[in-house]
Order: C-alpha cells, then sequence, then structure tokens
C-alpha cells in the first residue's frame, strides 16, 4: 500500500518501438544490456515475471526514466519528466538523488535492444501457479464481530491490540484520528491526528503516534512522531520531517540506559532506514542505516551474539530483500542483505519469529504488493517462510501462494504446541476468489498447512492486521482493519458495497479456551 496509488497508472507510450525482426543474437545482446543495467541495482528480472502488455506499457517506460530516456522525441522530453516529479522539497529530494537523469545514460539504440529482448520472450498473459490450494470456508475456531462504527467508506490504516487495557487502537484516513475502542469494539475515545497513524505504541508513561503525513505515494518529509504523555490528549512532537514513516520502534541501539527511535521511512522514490539518538535537551541525531526508499518494517535483536543489538529490516522497492545490520559498536553497522527478491516481486511484510522453537529467528515474510501498475496476476505472490541454518542464512522451507499477499502474522492459535499463521491480502483477486483475502493456515506438522477463511472475509477489503488476547482469556485473537478503494481486481458491484457497507474492522474471537 505504501508503493503506490491504487490502480491509477495508465499505460504509457513513450515513442520507443520495437524491431520488426528480432533475431537470436539480438536477444542475448538484449539481455546483456538488461542484465548490465538492471543487475546493478537489483535482482536480474526474467521477462516471464510480467505479461507482455505490463512489459510494454508500464515497466520498460519507466526503466527508461531511470536511463534519462523519456521520449523518443527529444522536443517532448523535459514535459513529460516534468509530469511526473513532485512539486516542492518533495521534487527537490528526487532531483538531489537524481532517480531520473536530466540527461540520457543509455543510447536509444541500445534501449531499444532491451525493449525487444522483453517484449519477444515475454508471455502474452501472466503465468499461472503449477498448483491449486484449497481454502475451506470456514473457520469454526474463530466467533466473527462486525462492530457497527459509523465509517463510509472505511478507511482503516492502523489496528494495535493492547492486551493490558483490553483495548483496540484504529487509525483512521478520513478524518485523521485514532479510535480507542474496548474488546468488543465500543468506541470509547477519539483522539485527533497530525496524519493518518501507520503505528502506535503504548507505552507506561504514555504513547507514541507515527504519522505518515502523505498516506499515498509522495517523497514529502511531511511525517512526524508525537508523544501523547498518560492522560494527555495533546501531543509533544518528537520528531519531524519524516518520509512517510510507517514503522516505529522504542529501543537501546548506542546507550542502554537512553531510548532511541529506529524508524521505517518508506518515502516513495526517496527514503530511509533510521535510528535517532537520544541527545541532552531531549533531542535527537538521525544516523541512516540505509539510504533507499522502501522500508517496511525492521527488529531490533543480537543476531550474532555479540551482546550488541542489530538491525534487520525488509526493504521493499528496487533492490527488494531482508537486510541485516550488524552493530560494530559506537554507532557504527555493517550492512549485509541475506535475502534477496525480483524487483516485480511487491515485498509487502516480515516478521522475525523462531518458527521451528531451534532457538534462532526465522523470517515470515509476504509479498503481494500490486499497486505499482496494473494489478495482473502474479504467481509469484504469497507467502514464505523462511529458517534461519544457525548463522544468520536462510533458506525457503514453504510457499502459500495467497495473490495480494499483504501480512502475515504467527502464533500456536490452536494451543497444540506449533505456529499457526494468519494472513490478509490487499490485492487478493476479489471477482474469482474472495476467500484470499483472509487465510489461517493450521499447522499439520511437517511444513503442512490447512488453509481456511471465516465466513464473511469477502465484507472488508483488509488492510491492516495485529494479533493479541483481546478478551483476556489467554488465547490469541485477531483484529482486522478495512481500506477502501476502487481496485480492477473487484467486480464493480464488489467495489460498490465495499464503499457503503464495509466494516472499518473485524475482531476474530479465539474461542479454543
Amino acid at each position: 500500500m505504501w508503493s503506490c496509488d491504487i490502480d491509477s497508472q495508465k499505460g504509457i507510450d513513450n515513442g520507443f518501438s520495437r524491431s520488426k525482426k528480432v533475431t537470436a543474437t539480438m536477444l542475448q545482446e538484449g539481455r546483456r544490456l538488461a542484465q548490465n543495467r538492471c543487475g546493478t541495482c537489483h535482482v536480474f528480472p526474467e521477462p516471464d515475471l510480467l505479461d507482455k502488455n505490463s512489459w510494454e506499457h508500464y515497466v520498460l517506460p519507466t526503466m527508461g526514466y531511470r536511463l534519462g530516456l523519456y521520449h523518443r522525441d527529444p522536443s517532448l522530453a523535459n514535459g513529460i519528466r516534468r509530469d511526473f516529479i513532485e512539486k516542492g522539497l518533495a521534487g527537490e529530494l528526487v532531483e538531489q538523488a537524481n532517480i531520473f537523469p536530466k540527461t540520457t545514460t543509455i543510447s536509444p539504440a541500445d534501449f531499444g535492444k532491451i525493449i525487444d529482448y522483453y517484449l519477444t520472450l515475454a508471455p502474452a498473459k501472466p503465468l499461472r501457479e503449477t498448483e491449486k490450494r484449497i481454502i475451506l470456508p470456514e473457520l469454526p475456531q474463530f466467533k466473527t464481530h462486525f462492530p457497527n462504527l459509523p465509517y463510509r467508506p472505511a478507511q482503516v490504516t492502523l489496528v494495535k491490540i493492547d492486551t493490558a487495557a483490553r483495548n483496540i487502537y484504529l487509525g483512521l484516513l478520513r478524518p485523521n484520528s485514532l479510535l480507542r475502542l474496548d474488546a468488543t469494539g465500543k468506541l470509547l475515545q477519539t483522539l485527533p491526528l497530525l496524519s493518518a497513524a501507520s503505528d502506535y505504541l503504548v507505552k507506561p508513561a504514555g504513547n507514541y503516534a507515527l504519522n505518515i503525513g502523505s498516506f499515498f505515494p509522495s517523497d514529502a518529509p511531511a511525517g512526524n512522531l508525537s508523544f501523547y504523555p498518560e492522560g494527555q490528549i495533546q501531543p509533544k512532537v518528537l520528531l519531524k520531517n519524516l518520509q512517510r514513516p510507517v514503522q516505529v520502534q522504542l529501543t537501546h541501539i548506542k546507550n542502554k540506559h537512553q531510548y532511541d527511535f529506529l524508524i521505517c521511512e518508506f518515502g516513495n522514490q526517496t527514503g530511509s532506514l533510521n535510528w535517532y539518538e537520544w541527545q541532552p535537551g531531549n533531542t535527537y541525531a538521525r544516523h541512516i542505516l540505509k539510504k533507499a526508499p522502501g522500508a517496511v518494517r525492521a527488529y531490533v535483536q543480537d543476531l550474532n551474539h555479540d551482546n550488541r543489538p542489530d538491525v534487520i529490516a525488509l526493504m521493499a522497492q528496487g533492490n527488494e530483500g531482508i537486510f541485516i545490520f550488524y552493530n560494530l559498536g559506537e554507532g557504527q553497522f555493517r550492512e549485509e542483505q541475506v535475502l534477496q527478491f525480483s524487483p516485480a516481486m511487491g515485498s509487502s511484510y516480515f516478521e522475525l519469529i523462531d518458527f521451528n522453537h531451534d532457538g534462532h529467528p526465522d523470517i515470515l515474510y509476504t509479498a503481494g504488493d500490486n499497486a505499482d501498475f496494473t494489478p495482473v496476476y502474479k504467481r509469484y505472490h504469497g507467502i514464505r517462510l523462511f529458517l534461519n541454518n544457525g548463522q544468520n542464512q536462510f533458506n525457503q522451507a514453504y510457499f502459500f501462494p495467497q495473490s495480494g499477499s499483504y501480512k502475515a502474522t504467527a502464533a500456536d492459535f490452536d494451543q497444540d504446541g506449533d505456529l499457526d499463521i494468519a494472513s490478509i491480502a490487499f490485492f487478493a483477486r476479489f471477482a474469482q476468489t474472495p476467500q484470499e483475502s483472509f487465510v489461517y493456515l493450521e499447522n499439520q506438522g511437517n511444513f503442512k498447512f490447512k488453509a481456511a477463511t471465516f465466513r464473511g472475509s469477502h465484507r472488508g477489503r483488509w488492510l491492516t492486521l495485529d494479533k493479541g488476547d483481546i478478551d483476556g482469556d489467554n488465547d490469541t485473537d485477531l483484529i482486522l482493519g478495512s481500506f477502501v478503494l476502487p481496485t480492477q481486481l473487484a467486480t464493480p458491484e464488489q467495489n460498490s458495497k465495499w464503499a457503503t457497507e464495509s466494516p472499518a474492522l473485524v475482531i476474530l474471537e479465539n474461542k479454543i479456551r
């Protein structure tokens, strides 16, 4: 959701056309050029990752922009370039980063060879998965509750469970506000926010609200982190000028006696993963761990057992993958990419959890962001589990196809001693398989899972998910928040019904106990 406006982009015609006849030698040369250009920034994308239409009208023209080619006709180039660079400071940041160079870095002839390569070998239609998965239509372990909240269309940006107080926090885009609900979904309090909430930390001395600034794609540094002292509704702004921040952690990185902040600033064309060090006078010094857009989620944990807190993070734009930043002491870090994904993957979330109980943290990962261009079917979308071999090397042990998979979380929901998985899909194929929008994977052992969904899962377009014991009965419940935007993935009837009837959230009350 942080990557791009939903279903809003139109095909691009930049005047670069294919050769009339493409030979094997030309294909070989086109591949070599593409590898040289693409492979320096991210994994080389094979032609069969996308269909011919997506390559021709969306991906290849965008690639041309990043190489300084805006149109075969030079007289049109400057106008095209100006059209997609934001005004103001956001555009200045993109210009400073030289994302879209003013002069070409590749000849039109060589770019034409790259076009020939992809459009000759790309499939006419997206390739399908080889194995079909059955999702059972009911989930008796959970009782569903749809609280009657008067927000239409529902546009929930955050759900957070406070297990200690048995409260639910709900962030709304319109109006920019945070709702505090009881365990049944009854409204207790409304807190106005500076912008939509992307994260919220509940602490004894007070709560921290991360305000995203611009919910939709932008490079504007308009986000902030605010602190609400216990019992107060007037915030103290701790950090300003954040680039679309989506996650915050209160942690100790350099000094165990002072709290620092680790913040994923997703941005759009630009962004960064930063930690903010506490300074005397209650100010914070910014330290950049990685200067790149797409920071989605990060954890602070000693991963190499040297008694220093390391950082592990998912980056979801361009060079998608999992990165570890090993703490060298004195605020210095060494970066290592431990998982690398295709730029078409659509990385959306990850959870660091010891899935097989061997004492080493594993990675539960989802790929399903389908907002950059037309939302075509992508067979590689879904839920993946990567196991740690004890040396922070991760190998895939399980994959469950789920179109548009957006967030997955693991817990022993049925209390049988192993971990199950719950996952939402913001870009599910709603018209064909609406049951994909929420999937519960019950662990059967030996990496076999039984998939099911709850009755009524089609009623919302689930963007947010949290787990926790909301009712105090010692099992793990689930909360899902709906964010309604029209999408080509749904029928007109589905889009219309969501706009007028979608609940803001659903509570899945675990009845195992």
